[in-house]
């Protein structure tokens, strides 16, 4: 898959691209990654996501604090959402059970670099989102599948 990228990214601009997620993960793809940095609009884009997949408004939150959000989505089953920013090693998320949490469902996880080198066991591939910010606070994002295994 060639990679997507967007200038320029707005909030108008994000059921759009959450559409194109959307089509990547009823195609198979059921890891999302997403990196950039706070408040760069991550939440933003895996709420409008999940609304998507579940064919209506279901009340995402951040999971900055709860570490783990799960959302029962008539289509999928849960989708977990995930946020590691305050996770310092790959234990801390195995005490939480992770094996138990994400269990190849739809999973998004922002801040995902703790946990990278362990995903391979739970999935084959992954779409990364990657939304970066310049110093005019104009907002860039590039989507990419990849293969993990």
């Amino acid at each position: 898959m060639k990679k997507l990228r967007i200038e320029d990214f707005t909030i108008e601009k994000i059921n759009i691209t959450a559409a194109y997620l959307q089509n990547l993960i009823e195609s198979g793809n059921r890891l999302v990654l997403l990196n950039g940095e706070l408040g760069a609009g991550k939440t933003h884009l895996v709420a409008a996501t999940i609304n998507l997949l579940a064919g209506m408004e279901i009340n995402v939150t951040s999971p900055t604090f709860s570490l783990i959000n799960i959302y029962n989505v008539v289509k999928l089953g849960k989708v977990v959402h995930l946020d590691l920013y305050r996770i310092n090693s790959v234990s801390e998320m195995i005490n939480v059970g992770l094996d138990d949490i994400i269990d190849s469902r739809v999973t998004f996880i922002e801040w995902p670099d703790i946990i990278l080198p362990d995903l391979h066991k739970y999935f084959e591939n992954a779409i990364v989102v990657n939304i970066k910010i310049d110093q005019s606070y104009h907002r860039t994002i590039e989507i990419e599948a990849i293969q993990l295994k």
